[in-house]
This record gives C-alpha cells, structure tokens and sequence, in this order.
C-alpha cells in the first residue's frame, strides 16, 4: 500500500491525505466525538447541507421536511404497492403450479389405470392361449398314441390316413456314416 502513494505525484499526495483528513473529520462528527467547538460547528454545517438534524431526525423549520416526508411517504406506498403485486402474483403462480401438480398427479393415475387394464388383458390372452395350447399338446399326444398304436401293414394308422415315413441317410456302421 505504501509503495503505491510513494509512487503518486505531490498533487495526488496531497488529495488522498486531505481525503483521508476529511473522511476522519466527518466519521468523528457523526460519532459525536469532536472537540465541543468543532462538533457545533460539524452540527451546524450538517443541517445546513441536509434535512436532519443531529437525531437523525427531519426537521420541519425550513419547511424541507415536510417535502422529504411526503416524498418518503409517496416511496413507502410505492413499495407497499409493489409488495401486494408481487404477492398476487406469486398467489397466482402457486395456484397455477397446484392446478398443473393434480393435472401431472390425474394423467399418472390413468396412465397407472391404463397399464394395469392392458397388463390384465395380456395376462388373459396369455391363459387363453396357453389353454389352446396345452388342448392342442394333448390332442397331438391322442393322435400319436394312435398313430404308435395302429402302424404296421393294414393297420390303425393306415386306415385313417395317417402315413409315417422315415428316410435313412447311412446304414449303422457302414463307412458312409461315419465322420
């Protein structure tokens, strides 16, 4: 910090320390702690310059006060007008997000409902079929037990149409069937 004043010109020198003097005089006044002399001449210059006196308080003397008073006022209705906007408005944002969560919350449940509907549906097809199925693997077993029953020269599988073929590709043990 030093080496950066010691590299400022004699003119800036002297601006920062009558800077800091002022800064220092003004922190002392407003903390009420200047010479008894100084300070009333600190007050009286204060409430030339502004509309406060020493309190903080405005004065009505020079009839300024009342103009920042009204000015005050006019700015809390303002912010209290902007208050109540922006409360309505986050009012109708709330009820629009609870109106959007139960929309959101119905099409789950009827998407849930559909789901549920076409799952039972598939589970009923699935028993249907597999009845079909277990009938057809019983009707096969009867015609085979037929079949296995009546094949030979004139018999059972004949008569009812029923040929059984078998093709055989190599004699067991013969040279062609073997790898």
């Amino acid at each position: 910090m030093f080496g950066w004043i010691a590299g400022l010109s004699l003119a800036a020198k002297i601006s920062v320390g009558a800077t800091a003097a002022a800064v220092g005089v003004v922190g002392a006044g407003a903390a009420e702690v200047l010479p008894a002399p100084a300070q009333e001449v600190f007050d009286q210059v204060v409430t030339a310059v502004t509309p406060f006196d020493r309190s903080g308080e405005v004065r009505e003397e020079d009839g300024r006060g009342e103009e920042v008073r009204e000015v005050a006022e006019l700015e809390l209705e303002e912010a209290l007008k902007r208050a109540e906007e922006a409360r309505q408005a986050a009012a109708e944002k709330q009820e629009e997000a609870l109106k959007l969560a139960e929309e959101a919350r119905q099409a789950a449940a009827d998407t849930r409902d559909e789901a549920l509907k076409l799952a039972d549906e598939a589970r009923q097809s699935a028993e249907s079929k597999m009845e079909e199925a277990l009938k057809l693997a019983e009707d096969a077993r009867k015609i085979g037990a037929e079949i296995r029953g009546g094949v030979g020269v004139g018999g059972a599988g004949t008569e009812a149409g029923v040929e059984v073929g078998v093709e055989v590709r190599g004699e067991v043990g013969s040279e062609q069937g073997r790898p």
